[in-house]
């Protein structure tokens, strides 16, 4: 059944992080300073932004790091960054109609106006072309 699938993943999961040293706490506590992080800096602005230097600033290893995005918001780092960075690209489209398409990508922490077009499809179902005409 799907229950024993998500029951098996869930285990294999927690064995996978078993050595960590993280506690459960800790972990809602990284990761709640990690989205006041992203909500307050915006770092995920830089398009050079990865795994070591994010959890640099939180004083955590990469792994770390990697352990409590997976199991706090169920995602991978770029799953996790990448809709911080969707979510500030939509609005930037809303707010400010006349920036070019790659000016918002980038302005988003994107380093490409293709893997910007592909992200945000793969997020919203469109192009950000048709999103910002339908926003206009």
């Amino acid at each position: 059944t799907v229950d024993d699938g998500l029951a098996s993943t869930f285990q294999a999961e927690s064995e996978k992080y078993r050595r960590s040293g993280l506690s459960d706490e800790q972990a809602r506590h990284y990761f709640a300073r990690l989205c006041e992080l992203m909500e307050t800096r915006q770092v995920y602005t830089d398009s050079e932004l990865g795994l070591s230097n994010l959890a640099e600033q939180l004083s955590i290893t990469p792994n770390q790091l990697s352990q409590i995005i997976n199991q706090q918001a169920g995602k991978s780092f770029y799953e996790f960054v990448n809709q911080y960075r969707i979510d500030y690209a939509k609005h930037l489209l809303k707010e400010q109609p006349n920036k070019t398409v790659l000016d918002v990508a980038l302005a988003a922490g994107f380093g490409n106006k293709a893997t910007f077009n592909r992200v945000f499809k793969q997020h919203t179902r469109t192009t950000p072309t048709s999103f910002k005409l339908r926003e206009v």
